[in-house]
């Protein structure tokens, strides 16, 4: 039988939905800043296998299919340990959680404090809310503002398209930042592989982040193949003019040079 708690701790709020749930298209995304949602405070409720408190040390620990739900956030998790005194989360073994804007984050082990505004993951996995996808070696947390990933990369590369494991393209950075408030995503000493190889670098680059409708910005890159060039990369900028107006300006780099007749 399964323990049932309903806890007063604002620092559940994450969500998780297991890897098989179809994922929010961009076009269903509210376009909403997590912060303008930090004053939601329901009650959490936590379910486990087993559930145990510990009066020495003040820690509450909940094993076997832990789930953690609040503000309609739910985090799963083998194992999380709630240290009351120290006001430290730590989740431990197939994390998997879901926040209110669509995002899908995968971790093994993850230590945060009581609110949630701060925090740590190592070998973080994201899933954002329109099927585009981010790793990292580690990702930091920052008053829950913002999120600074480590050795990162992302592609666009839609996974309902049937991309896979490996797309045929993807961004590589020393550092990525996620901005919320601003909600745009940085990167510093960039590189775009294609097919796995190295075609640009850029010590900086930007672009909206999922839940932004419309905006400025580098659109997702294609490739064609042509006798003369070899294979061809366009990268389309998106240019918004006005409310009613807009343009595309698509530059593209064969790489492959050939001497004309």
């Amino acid at each position: 039988m399964k323990f049932v708690h309903a806890l007063m701790l604002s620092v559940f709020s994450f969500t998780a939905h297991a890897t098989e749930q179809t994922l929010t298209n961009a076009e269903q995304t509210n376009p909403i800043s997590k912060r303008s949602l930090k004053n939601l405070k329901k009650p959490a409720a936590l379910t486990a296998d087993h559930v145990e408190y510990d009066k020495t040390t003040g820690a509450a620990i909940a094993t076997g299919n832990v789930i953690i739900s609040q503000d309609d956030r739910i985090l799963r998790a083998d194992k999380i340990t709630y240290d009351q005194k120290k006001n430290k989360v730590v989740a431990e073994g197939n994390i998997i959680l879901q926040e209110l804007t669509g995002e899908f984050i995968f971790a093994d082990i993850a230590e945060l404090t009581g609110d949630l505004k701060n925090g740590f993951a190592n070998e973080i996995r994201v899933i954002l809310s329109n099927g585009s996808k981010m790793a990292a070696r580690s990702v930091t947390r920052v008053n829950d503002q913002r999120d600074d990933f480590d050795l990162g990369v992302y592609s666009r590369c839609n996974i309902e398209e049937g991309c896979g494991k490996d797309p045929f393209w993807q961004i590589k950075a020393r550092h990525i930042l996620w901005d919320h408030d601003a909600q745009d995503i940085e990167y510093s000493d960039a590189y775009l592989e294609m097919f796995g190889i190295p075609v640009f670098y850029t010590p900086y680059l930007k672009h909206p982040d999922p839940t932004v409708k419309r905006r400025s910005g580098i659109l997702a890159p294609g490739f064609i193949s042509t006798p003369d060039l070899g294979t061809v990369i366009s990268v389309p900028y998106y240019y918004v003019i006005s409310e009613d107006k807009d343009a595309t300006i698509t530059p593209m780099v064969g790489l492959r040079a050939q001497v004309l007749d």
